[in-house]
């Protein structure tokens, strides 16, 4: 491999819920990436990553998992069906114009502030 995509930083980008769903449906990270994290199911690994310093502040882009009285076969299905999930606002791997990076020669990027 000799190049990768960088997802940006961790801001949030303002987009609107067609670009959401625009970025959620283009996204390979959300059909691959499912990531269990502490009892939910997270579209993908950097939403868990999120979640797990505190920056994920809506319940889009995960589902409750661990406590399962709760949960139905619909929730997971809507889960998976779902048109977009808020925390594409704060990623850039699914858009246009990826920001391509050379192996070993990326520089020190701030991705979470």
């Amino acid at each position: 491999m000799n190049q990768w995509y960088s997802y940006g930083d961790s801001s949030k980008r303002n987009r609107s819920k067609f670009e959401l769903k625009y970025s959620y449906w283009y996204c390979n990270d959300n059909r691959v990436c499912r990531t269990l994290y502490k009892g939910k199911l997270f579209v993908c690994g950097r939403v868990a990553a999120f979640y797990g310093i505190g920056k994920l502040h809506d319940d889009t882009s995960y589902i409750e998992i661990r406590n399962r009285e709760t949960m139905s076969i619909d929730d997971l299905y809507h889960f998976y069906t779902r048109e977009y999930a808020q925390a594409c606002d704060y990623c850039d791997i699914s858009r246009d114009a990826l920001k391509i990076i050379r192996v070993a020669e990326q520089k020190s990027e701030v991705l979470y502030e």
